[in-house]
Formats: C-alpha cells, structure tokens, sequence
C-alpha cells in the first residue's frame, strides 16, 4: 500500500473515531413531563401579573403566558352560573408571587375553583373541577407493576388527588398489581387497582384515599358522596374569600 493510501486510510480512521467519540450521549430517563405533572410543580413558580379592568379570559391568557402552563377555562360550567368570561372585571398587580396565589386572587371574586387536570390547569366550578379530575378517562395494561407506582402514574394522567395511608407502611405501596383495563375512569381505575392490592378506596371530595378495608369501612359513612355545594355568582362588588388551588 502506497504511502499517500495510509494517509487516506488513517484520516478516515480517526474521523470515525471522532464520530464515536463525540456523538450526542443518550438522554437519561427525563422525569414526568405529563401536563398533569408539570401543572403541580408549577404551581410554586413565582411569576408577575398585572391586570387593569381586564376579562377573566384575558386574565388567563396572561397567566398561561407567565407561568408556560396550559390553563383552560371550563366555559360550560360557568355559563351555567351566568359567568362571562369576556366582561372586564378583574384588577390585580402581583409581583414575585407563586401561580397558586395568583390565582386565589384572580378568581376570588367569581368564587371558582382552578385545579390540575389532565390536560393542565383548569378554572371551573367546584362540581365541575371534580367531574374532570375523578371521571378522565384512561386505559391500564400493568403486569406486578407496585400498588404505588401505579397509582402516582394514574394520578399524573389525569391529574386526580390520590393519596396513600401512611399507617399500612411501605406494604401498601409495595404491593404487586396485575391489571388491564380500557377507557374507564380515573376513579373506577383506582379504585380496582387497590382492589386487585387488597385495599379499599374512599373518596372525599375530589381525593382518593388509598388504605385498609377495616379504615375505608370506618370512613365511608362520612365520605364517597359530595362535600360541596353549588355556588352562585357573587352580587357585583362582593368578593368572598378566596377558594383554595386543588393540588
């Protein structure tokens, strides 16, 4: 092999090499980027917004450009309170406050509620926020996947309050579940998952409280039913107190 052959050889073979050396590196798993998930930590981001004589509609669209969060108003549950999004009434300067208190004052005067659904934050009604949270619809497909696990993916689908009793212990979330389901409810989804487990759900208002058959017996007479009432729209020039953000 000629000389000048070698010198074509050997600068082919380090530019090969150089490809494998600096070839992008392989993403590591990235966490939930669900918009269930991303709207929870959300949030406690601190943003700025400043509204004079402004539409609740504008006012939203304000927030979903500070806070880089899908935020979507739930216009058929507020017709039917006689709320119109596109009236100016909403006046607000917040400067450094987190999404969460933001809110409190924007929809304090309609008494609303703004919760994390499925496809990220949502201005209803109380009776409205819980109908898309508990009843979103989703398919499962797990093989001894644990209780736990399971539940925490269910709940950053659809963006439903699940939480675990502690007194059980580690067991309870350690449990294995083999299930498949398709289109069914959040809810009905949760609550066969702690079934198939060897726990019981009980629902309180718009949160699913894993634990033991022998606690959910205890609490059931008090919970599965609703824990809110319709509100009406305030008379013009009252504000009542500030509706908590579901989380």
């Amino acid at each position: 092999m000629s000389h000048a052959w070698k010198v074509a050889l050997s600068a082919v073979l380090v530019g090969c090499l150089a490809g494998v050396l600096y070839a992008a590196p392989v993403p590591t798993k990235s966490a939930d980027t669900s918009p269930a998930a991303v709207a929870r930590q959300t949030l406690d981001k601190k943003i700025t917004l400043k509204a004079e004589n402004k539409t609740l509609a504008e006012v939203v669209e304000m927030l979903r450009d500070e806070s880089k969060v899908e935020v979507t108003i739930d216009t058929v549950a507020l017709q039917q309170f006689g709320i119109d999004v596109n009236t100016p009434a909403v006046n607000c300067d917040l400067k450094d406050a987190k999404v969460r208190d933001v809110i409190k004052a924007v929809l304090g005067k309609y008494n609303l509620r703004c919760g994390v659904t499925a496809g990220g934050l949502t201005v209803s009604t109380e009776d409205g926020l819980i109908v898309k949270q508990l009843r979103h619809r989703v398919d499962l497909d797990a093989t001894d996947r644990p209780l736990g696990e399971l539940l925490k993916s269910l709940a950053d689908q659809s963006g439903a309050n699940v939480v675990f009793d502690s007194r059980p212990g580690k067991k309870l979330t350690d449990a294995a579940v083999t299930l498949k389901a398709d289109d069914v409810p959040v809810e009905t989804a949760v609550r066969l998952t702690a079934e198939i487990a060897g726990y019981s759900v009980v629902r309180m208002g718009n949160v699913l409280f894993v634990t033991t058959s022998e606690r959910a017996e205890k609490l059931r007479p008090d919970a599965d039913k609703a824990h809110y009432a319709a509100h009406s729209n305030p008379p013009s020039g009252t504000a009542p107190a500030c509706p908590a953000v579901d989380p």
